[in-house]
């Protein structure tokens, strides 16, 4: 009979404690940051409870500064007296400090310690710091959280918990910077640019300002474009350039940090080649050398023709132009000194160039 009592005792005391300390209301629980608050609490999660951690910036956090962080815990069915919830909450990087109503397990673990009466909206928040490694690691910190929204009933029934996690980057310590300027593949039309930007983790936007001079004039975006990384290898082919022209260029990179240009630097277009794609188009000018009237003629109709005369140094000429059917056109040297000239020509499209003798 002795021993039925002691039992009896044993059980009258332990039961109580057992139920309140592993019932939906109780002091928190660990471990379950990534697998929510399963099998105490149902195996199923309910998509209807949301948990969030806020509290660091959009555009990312700095090396070593300490962050005010809340963690909060919705269900819009549980709004109000007697409904509760709680969370477990764990970082992979940075160290966590408790606030009000929560306990701390190593540096990167929290719980609360008791659970919180719900808003009217069904929410219940705590209040915590999170503290960022003090080098900088330039990798994305990761939130784990788990929360129960409960009835109140000491139970482990009628609750509804889910978890979420949440990812941070770091935010640059500086804006862009680009090194390793280089044009390339240039003729006399053409011109191939190339840099490395650094972005320091901030999408950045990338182009080249060209002209000819430093005003530039000409906006083009580099490829490809926006960069986030550390070296990214970007270029822009440019097109429709004037022959033995000097150009001037640079390098723009903006990101939400700052905005780099590079130094500025030119490149020179080529002379015009001697003769490229006339047989092509069958083009024929005659006579040449020539003296008076130089003709081009064509075995296609002209559409749209672009002629220019140039110097063997580049210079431009002015010269009378005319068409005289619609395959032929006559070009009128007479007035100019005796030398070698370069006719360029862009017939239907088709850039051709040929040297011309004026006697």
């Amino acid at each position: 009979m002795k021993k039925k009592n002691v039992l009896y005792l044993v059980l009258v005391i332990c039961l109580p404690l057992m139920y309140v300390s592993f019932g939906s209301n109780s002091n928190g629980i660990t471990g379950k940051s990534t697998s929510s608050c399963t099998p105490c609490h149902s195996h199923v999660k309910t998509p209807a409870t949301q948990v969030t951690v806020t509290g660091i910036p959009s555009t990312g956090y700095f090396a070593g500064q300490t962050y005010a962080m809340t963690v909060t815990v919705t269900n819009s069915n549980y709004s109000g007296t007697p409904n509760k919830s709680g969370f477990n909450i764990t970082v992979n990087n940075g160290t966590l400090t408790a606030g009000t109503g929560m306990n701390l397990t190593g540096t990167q673990e929290l719980a609360h310690n008791a659970a919180v009466i719900n808003s009217a909206t069904g929410a219940a928040t705590w209040n915590f710091d999170w503290t960022a490694p003090a080098l900088s690691i330039m990798t994305s910190v990761v939130f784990s959280a788990a929360g129960n929204a409960t009835n109140g009933d000491f139970g482990t029934g009628g609750d509804a918990h889910n978890n979420s996690t949440t990812t941070f980057l770091q935010a640059p310590s500086a804006g862009p910077s680009i090194s390793g300027l280089n044009s390339s593949g240039i003729t006399d039309v053409t011109a191939t640019i190339d840099a490395m930007i650094n972005a320091r983790g901030a999408s950045t936007a990338v182009a080249i300002e060209y002209g000819l001079t430093t005003a530039y004039g000409s906006t083009q975006a580099m490829n490809p474009n926006p960069v986030m990384g550390a070296a990214n290898a970007v270029t822009a082919n440019l097109t429709g350039l004037s022959p033995n022209t000097t150009y001037h260029y640079r390098v723009n990179a903006v990101n939400t940090i700052g905005t780099a240009n590079s130094v500025d630097s030119t490149f020179k277009t080529a002379f015009p080649s001697a003769v490229r794609d006339v047989q092509e188009l069958k083009c024929v000018t005659f006579p040449n050398p020539v003296s008076d009237m130089l003709e081009v003629k064509l075995d296609e109709e002209i559409v749209n023709s672009d002629l220019t005369l140039y110097t063997i140094k580049g210079k431009e000429v002015i010269t009378q132009i005319t068409a005289i059917d619609t395959r032929t056109i006559q070009i009128n040297v007479s007035k100019i000194a005796k030398g070698i000239y370069i006719l360029k020509m862009d017939i239907n499209g088709k850039m051709l160039n040929q040297q011309i003798v004026v006697k």
